[in-house]
């Protein structure tokens, strides 16, 4: 738990999944697709407290006394996936985040969102759920922790910037997405391949361990010729 002077940001909790969806939604709508966020609540509680956990959150709330903005007040009414009766509206906002793994660097953090409500940001909100994310990173020997943000948001740009982020502009985010996903998942073998008869893919082990490390020294090394080539040319 992180205290700052009118706020407390702490782990989420069961009870603040209303508050967070409804958050979603609005950054959601904030980055122009209101429609695309189709999480219920039901999933969000088994993913995120249930017995496999696939991410974790903190939440940021006003500590009491402090009053709401009164903009928020208005805002509070919004149509939104949760009933205004559930949500609590002293959380003004939340950072989810989950583990990744480098085969680069190893143990990394991800952070998916970082959202404060409009009316309160500018007061380090943001800076300060990213260096909580930092903390959790450390303790859990991560190497590296990343993100994603859309190109025209120049504020949050700024943040990143500022606390040291390096902006990575030669990787380009590739998605299968729902009907896509099944599509391929379901579909026969390529054909183009003639040498799938001939292997099997299985789940790695202890004992691949010097194979696997050596076939992504090999890898680094052929982008890298390629890399140079192209710099050439």
């Amino acid at each position: 738990v992180q205290e700052m002077e009118n706020v407390l940001i702490r782990p989420a909790s069961p009870e603040d999944a209303p508050s967070i969806l409804w958050m979603i939604q609005l950054i959601a709508e904030y980055e122009k697709e209101p429609y695309e966020p189709k999480l219920t609540r039901k999933e969000f509680l088994r993913d995120g407290f249930g017995e496999e956990k696939y991410f974790s959150a903190l939440v940021v709330e006003l500590k009491t006394g402090i009053p709401l903005v009164e903009e928020e007040r208005r805002n509070s009414s919004t149509e939104m996936p949760s009933s205004s009766m559930e949500r609590n509206e002293r959380l003004i906002g939340y950072v989810l985040y989950f583990s990744r793994y480098s085969s680069w660097r190893g143990r990394m953090l991800h952070i998916e969102d970082l959202f404060v409500k409009e009316p309160y940001r500018g007061n380090g909100i943001g800076s300060q759920l990213m260096k909580e994310c930092a903390k959790v990173a450390m303790s859990r020997g991560c190497h590296r922790m990343s993100w994603e943000v859309l190109d025209w948001n120049v504020d949050a740009i700024r943040l990143y910037k500022r606390i040291g982020g390096t902006l990575v502009h030669d990787w380009l985010c590739v998605r299968l997405v729902e009907d896509d996903l099944k599509r391929f998942a379901a579909a026969e073998t390529n054909q183009t391949g003639t040498m799938l008869a001939d292997v099997m893919i299985r789940e790695a082990n202890a004992a691949d361990v010097p194979s696997l490390l050596w076939l992504r020294l090999r890898d680094a090394v052929a982008r890298a010729a390629t890399l140079d080539s192209e710099h050439h040319e």
